[in-house]
């Protein structure tokens, strides 16, 4: 196959798993080399670090996100704000996705379907574990439901969440 052929197809949908993208120096972007993934694209190209070849669009669709690398979410957030795009979260959105989402928050409406996952965040140098860069809104929410958990999310529901969020 030709190079031009390889660059011109930019993704494979494998099962329900993720994608697995050709050309361009592009991986798999789900599953452990997500972390590496992002941290390779997560400055240079965030929006593609952290959705893939193609990108979010605007309105910026989030229907299921574990979230990853912060800085890549960080620089995402310029991006939102930047382009005054609208984010909309309509499923999970989870640790650094929902830094993103309260950082962008004037930009992001809510679903029905939204939930928000909260962890400590781990320090990929050291281990060590500490609170995200919540806003302080979102950390009394967290603490009144017990803090930031080391294990596991503390799940914020869209209930609860609307209080934060315009709905759509």
């Amino acid at each position: 196959m030709n190079s031009k052929f390889l660059d011109t197809i930019m993704w494979i949908i494998v099962g329900s798993f993720g994608a697995v993208v050709i050309g361009l120096g592009w991986h798999v972007v789900f599953g452990p080399s997500r972390i590496e993934h992002q941290l390779e694209y997560g400055v240079s190209d965030p929006e593609r670090a952290l959705f893939g070849p193609l990108g979010c669009g605007n309105p910026c669709v989030i229907n299921a996100n574990s979230g990853g690398v912060v800085h890549a979410f960080d620089n995402f957030v310029r991006i939102v704000q930047r382009e005054k795009r609208v984010l909309v979260v309509n499923g999970a959105c989870n640790s650094a996705c929902a830094i993103l989402a309260d950082k962008a928050r004037s930009n992001v409406c809510i679903t029905r379907h939204a939930r928000f996952g909260f962890h400590k965040v781990r320090n990929l140098k050291t281990g060590a574990r500490t609170d995200p860069p919540q806003s302080k809104k979102i950390t009394a929410w967290v603490n009144s439901h017990g803090g930031f958990p080391t294990e596991g999310v503390l799940v914020m529901k869209y209930s609860e969440a609307k209080q934060f969020w315009r709905t759509c």
